[in-house]
């Protein structure tokens, strides 16, 4: 296994190269077919989509970290490498909802986790598919399928919860996703804090929260550098969550796209329909007029 998982090429794809352009159209595709099919699925089918969904996730996930584990050399766990990361936290809620969502006792919480998933799973996913130069800085042809393939389902269970109705384009809704995403940012601060005076690793930057080290913020970090920690940690999660906001609207002429051209398919459709019952009807007339005229 470790063979198949740590093959590597020495053409990593290009921003905007054909291996770009196939991911960025396999995931058009798949949203139609989402927009149009997933609308209208059950309880029962609703849970099985999202356990699928999460089980993919987890399952490449481990085989990431495996083959993390190899690549060090030494088959010692480097903890920098932690799952915990805006898009791990979607895929932890993701697993956490698909397991309790067809209980009545977690359909209140199970709201907030929703909205995070819609909404930081929409941007998170999207970002990463239309401008992944972080998910194609590797030669490891693994870890290029794992993160595209895990940033492309995000952006799709995002949207599968948005044309089902789970979650509405409300500043309600964001507020609820933005309260589940401080929990997490918290969480990940508590934890660089433990691991940092476990192990002595300043790189150790659980959800992008510090202390010790400060990453980029994507987009914002190519025109504005932030040294310091007490300013970068408010301006990340503020910048983070406005463009989660505002990808909420982008889903939104995503939604309308696809439905106009449903509604067009329909209508090109229906003419056809009408003829063809206009047929049978009158096939039904002509056979009652002739058996009246025998009898």
């Amino acid at each position: 296994m470790l063979d198949i998982i740590s093959t590597t090429t020495t053409n990593s794809p290009k921003i905007f190269g054909l291996v770009h352009f196939i991911v960025l159209f396999v995931f058009i595709v798949l949203t139609i077919l989402v927009c149009v099919f997933l609308r209208k699925t059950n309880s029962k089918q609703h849970q099985i989509i999202l356990i699928v969904v999460a089980s993919v996730l987890i399952i490449f996930e481990i085989l990431k970290q495996i083959l993390l584990i190899y690549d060090s050399g030494n088959y010692e766990y480097d903890w920098q490498h932690l799952p915990l990361q805006p898009c791990s936290a979607l895929m932890y809620s993701l697993l956490f909802v698909a397991i309790t969502c067809n209980f009545k006792k977690f359909e209140k919480f199970n709201e907030w986790i929703y909205a995070f998933i819609a909404i930081y799973g929409f941007f998170s996913g999207i970002s990463a598919i239309v401008m992944p130069s972080a998910i194609f800085n590797t030669s490891y042809v693994f870890l290029l399928y794992q993160s595209v393939q895990h940033h492309m389902l995000l952006a799709l269970t995002a949207i599968y919860l948005f044309v089902r109705g789970n979650v509405s384009l409300k500043l309600k809704t964001f507020f609820k996703a933005f309260c589940v995403f401080l929990f997490w940012c918290l969480l990940g601060f508590i934890l660089n804090l433990i691991l940092y005076a476990i192990t002595g690793n300043a790189e150790i930057n659980l959800m992008y929260m510090g202390p010790y080290t400060i990453w980029e913020i994507p987009l914002v970090s190519s025109f504005l550098e932030i040294n310091n920690i007490y300013i970068y940690i408010p301006f990340y999660l503020a910048i983070y969550s406005a463009m989660a906001l505002l990808s909420m609207y982008v889903y939104l002429g995503i939604e309308k796209l696809v439905l106009l051209i449903n509604n067009k398919i329909k209508k090109s459709r229906q003419p056809n329909q009408n003829n063809y019952n206009k047929s049978l009807n009158e096939n039904k007339q002509t056979k009652t007029f002739t058996t009246r005229k025998f009898f």
